[in-house]
């Protein structure tokens, strides 16, 4: 176990039919054990996605304009990603600060113990058919305009 707290709470997602005005209420949750950040309707609900924390290629801050909403930002995990928009500017940067530092740290442990830490479904096949491919580096960056 890593030793830091799990971050939980809601944020707005945008589906993924939708540009700007289809938004939901997810429930996300960062496994410290596991090494993954889940996504649910709810505290008790059965997670409908679940990402490898250690597989998450960047995190962006979103303009209003790119997004629609305040306090969008994006979590691209090869080939998908998630749109999500917090409260207001504190908890977004919560957020982002939070999800990079443990991705670094998943990163860094899938680096030294090999690919038995969790990984995403998609890149589970990559992995499975020898691919000894590693997880790319984490920025977080801010969009400007």
């Amino acid at each position: 176990m890593s030793g830091a707290k799990p971050l939980a709470g809601y944020l707005r997602k945008q589906h993924h039919s939708s540009t700007f005005s289809k938004w939901g209420m997810r429930y996300f949750i960062t496994d410290e054990v596991k090494g993954r950040l889940h996504m649910s309707k709810g505290p008790r609900k059965v997670a409908t996605v679940s990402i490898s924390l250690s597989e998450i290629a960047s995190i962006s801050r979103l303009s209003l304009e790119h997004s629609g909403v305040p306090h969008a930002f994006e979590i691209i995990f090869p080939p998908m990603r998630l749109v999500v928009a917090a409260a207001d500017a504190d908890e977004v940067s919560r957020w982002i600060d939070h999800l990079v530092s443990r991705a670094a740290f998943w990163r860094e442990k899938w680096r030294l113990e090999g690919p038995a830490v969790a990984m995403t479904t998609t890149g589970a096949k990559s992995r499975e058919s020898g691919s000894n491919e590693e997880p790319v580096e984490v920025t977080a960056t801010a969009e400007t305009g």
